[in-house]
């Protein structure tokens, strides 16, 4: 049985993928590697994990002002999420995406949720993100 999600669109876009999920905040300058899409942050609970083609959710990012352009080099690179998600979205974390979309026109929707339903987001699941419709559809069947 599919679930809903309500969610509130920061940056236009649909995408579908599997949902690789972290409680932990995600720094993306030193954080990702931009050639493979792996984390490469050894602290982090995601270390050696893939973000390319996933639905990442991570409540905020942290760290410097070079985020955007490393999320920026993911989506040239062809190695970004799919889709993010987010509890608070950060302002800089906006710009590499946007700038993606008009260098690239490639989308990487980004999507802000409650706490609350934030918690039903878990590593593994099917998720289908539609910003037009402002939810996020969890499938059982992927």
């Amino acid at each position: 049985m599919d679930k809903i999600i309500k969610c509130t669109p920061v940056l236009p876009g649909r995408a579908t993928g599997e949902v690789l999920a972290t409680q932990m905040a995600l720094s993306f300058w030193g954080g990702v590697d931009t050639a493979t899409g792996k984390v490469i942050d050894p602290r982090h609970e995601l270390f050696e994990r893939c973000l390319t083609g996933k639905i990442l959710v991570f409540p905020f990012a942290k760290g410097s002002a070079g985020a955007p352009a490393i999320l920026l080099e993911l989506i040239r690179c062809g190695t970004s999420p799919a889709a993010m998600v987010n509890i608070e979205a950060e302002p800089l974390l906006i710009s590499g995406p946007i700038l993606g979309q008009h260098l690239y026109d490639i989308e990487l929707p980004l999507v802000t949720v409650s706490p609350e339903r934030y918690r039903l987001l878990q590593t593994g699941q099917h998720a289908r993100i539609d910003t037009a419709k402002g939810e996020i559809k969890l499938s059982s069947d992927g």
